[in-house]
């Protein structure tokens, strides 16, 4: 897993061995704005984005989200409830 956070004006950002210009992650992401964060299979494919800021105990719980697969099974509005 990978994951991605687009913070502001600076000009690239460097994930999987490779450096990538913003407007470039952002194209292909499609993030309208900052801040922003999604999360990538290591081949580089999306499974989630979110944008805006995420209150810290969100974030954990997107965390163990992804971390578990669950995104596979329910969306993470239904996961969030269970917990």
């Amino acid at each position: 897993m990978v994951y991605v956070v687009l913070l502001g004006p600076t000009p690239f950002h460097s994930f999987h061995h490779f450096t990538h210009f913003t407007i470039h992650i952002s194209k292909k992401f499609g993030v309208r704005g900052v801040p922003a964060l999604f999360f990538l299979k290591s081949d580089s494919e999306k499974i989630s984005g979110v944008p805006g800021y995420i209150e810290p105990e969100v974030f954990l719980k997107m965390l163990e989200f992804i971390h578990t697969e669950s995104y596979k099974k329910i969306q993470f509005s239904e996961y969030s409830k269970t917990i």
